[in-house]
């Protein structure tokens, strides 16, 4: 009798607790709070030890010059290959050792920051999202929104103490082919495709097949990027990416059923990132198929549109 009481006051908690992260969550939607930082921001909380500022791009571009104090972590040990196809998440062991090396602890806030139009910074954001680390941020305008107000640095941080990080996988926002496979043919989840539109509809592609996943509905990621109109030239060193405010990003998402899931796919699951960056910004929870339409071309099995 005693056991059977314990365990419902146990479900009982666990409940109150589960709602309670959610009215938090809700509340901070609802204040206009999102996961997105300024620079400036970024500068009051530099020197707090419970922050770590992660450097996504490539080695030689973080020697050049970084915000002060962050760590190189190229994009790429984030990634991993599998059988011939690039850009599927990163093992929970490489993660972990990853981490660790690292010194990150799991109560740390995690600063993401990179240039491309911050799809690494996004699609690391999402990578840490699906690991279960509750405190990530992600630097709005990247590393040249940093350098317009605040100075570089060339010189590498002290590294930290190693740490004993462990990652919590979250499967529900991870989609794979199979799980994408089944939503095209039941028809119930929505399925965005964050790619070009001129990809969407056959007429261009970066893999020898053309099209897009049955049933899917075209929505360019760039579109959720102020001043963008195209994905073309993302990479200018000089210009600082951000994303569209909340107003702007309910507006182009007004067509997303709030009780419909999603699954979100691009080209190898960087574009799709800002989308679901987005998305939960807005309260909205996505899955995102990181193998994509290089994962999904490649097999001749599947079916495209």
């Amino acid at each position: 009798m005693l056991k059977h009481v314990n365990r419902r006051v146990r479900i009982l908690l666990m409940r109150f607790s589960l709602g309670l992260v959610a009215s938090l969550w809700l509340s901070r939607v609802c204040a206009g709070e999102t996961d997105l930082v300024d620079a400036d921001w970024l500068a009051r909380h530099l020197q707090r030890p419970d922050v770590v500022v992660l450097d996504l791009r490539e080695p030689e571009a973080y020697r050049a010059g970084h915000v002060p104090g962050a760590y190189s972590l190229p994009l790429a040990r984030l990634l991993r290959r599998r059988e011939g196809v690039e850009g599927f998440v990163q093992t929970p062991k490489q993660v972990r050792t990853l981490m660790r090396g690292l010194g990150v602890r799991n109560s740390d806030t995690l600063v993401f920051y990179g240039d491309w139009a911050f799809l690494a910074a996004m699609r690391a954001y999402w990578t840490f999202d699906f690991y279960g680390h509750a405190r990530k941020k992600v630097l709005d305008g990247g590393i040249q929104a940093w350098a317009a107000k605040h100075p570089l640095e060339t010189a590498e941080p002290r590294p930290r103490p190693p740490s004993d990080y462990v990652v919590e996988i979250h499967p529900e926002v991870l989609s794979t082919k199979l799980r994408t496979l089944l939503a095209s043919k039941q028809g119930r989840v929505l399925i965005l495709d964050a790619r070009r539109p001129s990809d969407y509809r056959g007429e261009t592609s970066l893999t020898g097949r053309k099209g897009h996943i049955p049933g899917a509905r075209n929505l360019p990621w760039f579109e959720l990027v102020r001043g963008r109109r195209d994905a073309e030239g993302f990479g200018h060193p000089g210009r600082a990416e951000r994303l569209a405010g909340l107003d702007e990003l309910k507006r182009k998402l007004a067509f997303v059923p709030p009780d419909r899931p999603v699954i979100l796919y691009c080209n190898g699951g960087l574009e799709s990132s800002v989308v679901y960056f987005a998305l939960k910004a807005l309260g909205r929870r996505a899955a995102l198929y990181d193998g994509s339409w290089f994962e999904w071309s490649a097999d001749p099995r599947l079916p495209v549109e």
